[in-house]
This record gives C-alpha cells, structure tokens and sequence, in this order.
C-alpha cells in the first residue's frame, strides 16, 4: 500500500520483487480484487500435474461463502464511484443502456454455468466464467468479477468440484444482490 504511484515508482517496486501495489486511498473493492489477484497467482505459480504440489482446496478461496460478510452487506454490488471516475456526468445513462445488456445475459449465462458445470465440460465453464468476468467487470460489480475471475481459474485447471459448484451459487445471490441494487439505483435516479 502506497502513496506513491508514479510510473518510476511502479518501476522500482517491480525491480524489488513486488508484483503489485494498492494506491492511496485503498477502497474495499480494490483491496479485494487484489487480494483475489495475489490468491490466483499463487494457484498459478503451483504445479497442477502433481497433485501433491497442488495447493489445497482452501487456498484457491479467499472466502467462499453465500452470505456476505458485515461490510460486504453493506457495501453496493457496484462501484458506483469508479463508474463515475471513468464516464463522468454520463454514467447514470450509460449505466442504465449496459444495465439492459447484462441483466438480459447474466441469467443465460449463470444457466449454461450450471449445466456446464454439472456435465463437467471445463474448457465451456472457463469460458463462460471469463465472458462473465468481462462483463461484471465492465459493469464494476466488484464481487461477481472476483467470483467468476476464481471460476475461470478453477476450470481452467479442471477443477470443478465443490468449490466451484459454491462459487456458482455466490454468483447467482451477487447477481440477484445486484439486479436489487439496480433497481433501487433507478428509483433515486428519476
């Protein structure tokens, strides 16, 4: 954590072994992707064709839990301040255009999720995990980035057992958290 996050300053942290750094001021969703980040590192820096090399299940989750933390119920699905750092004054009508593609996708896409998941065809799963990242991430709704960014990473070493079946079902409640989110958003917009 730093305040001091010039290109030269990246530059030295990296030249000391650092592989990433959080600017001053830390927001939550930040410090969460990454924390999410240095946990798929660490998953990806294993040696997944021996198995006793592998880390345990527990280290690929950071917490894998459908009911949100205090702060977490408390804190927005979206972040609505990074939105707003990015678009400016025409976030609220941009928001509301991209809201009509995601909320028409996410249910299809949380739908092939399960069957994928349950037929398990890891290379699909991956794959619908990564568009679901793209797009949450897009959106910045934080928690299902980070969740379907662990989903892909689990697919893509095959590894579609229960704690991807439990990621799964956080998806779909951070959907449903954020469809909620939404609509309250508009209602306090008009």
């Amino acid at each position: 954590m730093t305040a001091n996050v010039m290109k030269s300053d990246q530059e030295e942290y990296s030249k000391a072994g650092t592989d990433d750094f959080i600017a001053k001021p830390v927001y939550l969703n930040d410090l969460k992707s990454i924390l999410d980040q240095a946990v798929t590192l660490v998953v990806r820096q294993s040696d997944y064709n021996n198995p006793l090399a592998r880390p345990p299940v527990q280290a690929l989750t950071v917490e894998v839990n459908p009911r949100l933390t205090a702060i977490e119920a408390h804190t927005p699905p979206v972040s609505l301040a990074d939105l707003r750092r990015q678009f400016g004054p025409e976030t609220d009508d941009l928001l509301r255009k991209v809201n009509q593609i995601f909320e028409s996708q996410t249910p299809e896409q949380l739908v092939q999720l399960r069957e994928n998941l349950a037929a398990q065809q890891a290379e699909t799963v991956r794959r619908l995990a990564h568009s679901l990242h793209g797009s949450s991430s897009s959106l910045r709704v934080g928690r299902m980035a980070n969740l379907s960014a662990r989903l892909e990473d689990l697919a893509r070493h095959n590894q579609l057992g229960p704690v991807a079946w439990q990621l799964l079902e956080q998806l779909e409640h951070e959907f449903e958290l954020y469809k909620s989110w939404f609509a309250t958003y508009l209602e306090t917009t008009h």
